[in-house]
């Protein structure tokens, strides 16, 4: 049976694990809502680019991928500081 990974930290000075503070959880969960928004977004301005192709609609597209990728990078760096 394969064990599944630990985080390691945080941890007391004794080496007892502490659970994220509820304020962490709830940063990543709104950062993870922010990145879904985006995401849904960029799809659609992506759908009526392909419906519409022409240099507003890819501008509309690229200006939402663009916003998805930044709340995707914020996401990632609150989930590997959360450990």
């Amino acid at each position: 049976m394969a064990a599944q990974p630990v985080s390691i930290v945080p941890r007391t000075e004794t080496g007892r694990y502490l659970a994220p503070t509820y304020i962490e959880v709830r940063h990543r969960d709104e950062l993870y809502a922010i990145w879904s928004v985006a995401r849904a977004e960029a799809n659609l301005a992506f759908d009526a680019w392909n419906a519409a192709p022409g240099k507003d609609t890819y501008l509309s597209y690229r200006a939402a991928e663009d916003r998805a990728d930044a709340a995707q990078d914020d996401l990632a760096v609150a989930s590997r500081s959360a450990g």
